[in-house]
């Protein structure tokens, strides 16, 4: 099972773009390169800062056309999509250790 508490920031969040479906869940980012369609969500999980449970930031790991994985997160507090990269030390290119044998043979 993917563990975000192996997972760490590389930079400060960036404000981005994000398009979702009717259940919140990511259909379109967009990129430096321009708006990419989300091929597939790699992983999913909410995070806390306070024991109140009032700066929740949902995160997804996603996959979007051309291959590129990319991190954003949803600010329930504030409303508003950032795009966060992020280090894994057990990712194995790039992927979550227990997505890895399932996308890639």
């Amino acid at each position: 099972m993917f563990d975000p508490s192996l997972v760490s920031p590389v930079n400060h969040p960036q404000p981005v773009r994000v398009s979702t479906d009717a259940d919140g869940c990511p259909t379109m980012v967009q990129l430096r390169q321009g708006r990419r369609a989300v091929v597939q969500v790699q992983a999913r999980w909410v995070e806390s800062s306070d024991p109140a449970q009032e700066n929740q930031r949902e995160y997804y790991v996603l996959r979007v056309v051309g291959g590129r994985l990319c991190c954003v997160f949803l600010s329930r507090d504030q409303r508003q999509w950032y795009q966060q990269r992020i280090s894994q030390k057990s990712w194995a290119r790039g992927i979550p250790p227990h997505l890895a044998d399932s996308t890639h043979p």
